[in-house]
């Protein structure tokens, strides 16, 4: 027996891919990374021009991406449909050498106003993008390598960016820990909407340079921060018997290989706590014992699992409660 999951309507993240270098097929590292974070999308190649089967209006997130082109890239007609989508609440993750270069060149006014930043020059010695400290995503993304390993290669010119601190967010500096050779910047819109613009192409991160993150964590950030979801661990009381039977979410989450999962009893009893795949197979038992009541945390080493969401369930006697987690390598 076989079973697939099927749509009526349209995935809520769309792929925009404005590469001109089809034969580069970058759409692959997106596809993949989304594929492997559990989410639904689907990929448009819309090459410099609008395109209807894009339909924003379906949509919670659009990823937009450059890839090798240099001219107009983004023309004002598709840019004022990524700006309406945004000001309609929309989320838009912008990615790619260029694209803020190809704007200054064209006197557009969609610098200013789509991207809340401008282009200074390229980036032609370097490609490492350092998070800044005290930044939302510079918090989380404290390296991305953009040059060689397993990313694409592709980025010969990435963009150095002048930002207006008033209007959007730096949140990566090139080469450096510290500086205003700004690599991408974030801005949200009265109505919720949210943007990421990088100058430079998510696809070329290399995931495996030493000591810097990876397309995985670089996603999930973006994500995250769109769904409005901070990662942040749960204030937990430090005395008195819980009242109720709770799991805690795991934190970190997505992590790579150590989290801690968190949970209440609020009576002595038998307790099992076990992690499994989305096919239902135990990969893990982290707790099968008898406790006491009381709040109680243990940690999970995920070093022996590949990437992807798991499932960890808690049962005490007929109380059951299940969440998922996600490991990112």
């Amino acid at each position: 027996e076989y079973s697939m999951p099927m749509f009526i309507g349209y995935p809520k993240i769309l792929l925009m891919n404005l590469d001109t270098a089809v034969t580069d097929n970058i759409a692959q590292y997106y596809e993949q990374t989304l594929t492997s974070q559990s989410k639904y999308y689907e990929t448009v190649s819309a090459q410099g021009k609008t395109l209807s089967t894009a339909q924003f209006p379906f949509r919670d997130v659009a990823i937009v991406f450059s890839g090798r082109a240099t001219t107009n890239i983004i023309p004002d007609t598709l840019a004022g449909q990524l700006q309406s989508f945004v000001a309609s609440g929309g989320k838009l993750f912008l990615t790619g050498q260029n694209i803020a270069e190809d704007f200054k060149k064209r006197n557009s006014s969609y610098s200013e106003s789509l991207l809340h930043a401008v282009w200074s020059k390229n980036v032609l010695i370097g490609r490492s993008a350092y998070g800044r400290s005290g930044d939302h995503f510079g918090g989380q993304l404290k390296l991305l390598n953009v040059a060689g390993g397993n990313g694409a290669k592709n980025q010969t010119s990435p963009d150095e960016l002048l930002v207006d601190t008033t209007q959007s967010n730096p949140s990566f500096i090139w080469n450096s820990t510290s500086g205003t050779a700004y690599a991408g910047v974030w801005w949200q819109h009265p109505s919720g909407g949210k943007v990421v613009f990088w100058a430079f192409g998510f696809e070329a991160i290399n995931d495996s340079a030493a000591g810097a993150n990876s397309k995985g964590q670089a996603m999930t950030a973006v994500l995250n921060w769109f769904s409005g979801i901070t990662s942040t661990p749960e204030v937990e009381p430090i005395t008195g018997v819980p009242s109720v039977f709770e799991l805690k979410q795991n934190y970190p989450n997505p992590f790579n290989p150590v989290t801690t999962i968190s949970y209440a009893i609020p009576a002595e009893g038998m307790v099992s706590l076990k992690v499994y795949d989305l096919l239902g197979k135990e990969v893990a038992t982290l707790v099968h014992q008898k406790q006491e009541a009381g709040r109680h945390s243990v940690q999970f080493n995920a070093s022996h699992l590949s990437s992807g969401m798991y499932l960890y369930k808690l049962v005490m006697g007929a109380n059951v409660q299940v969440k998922k987690l996600m490991v990112l390598k």
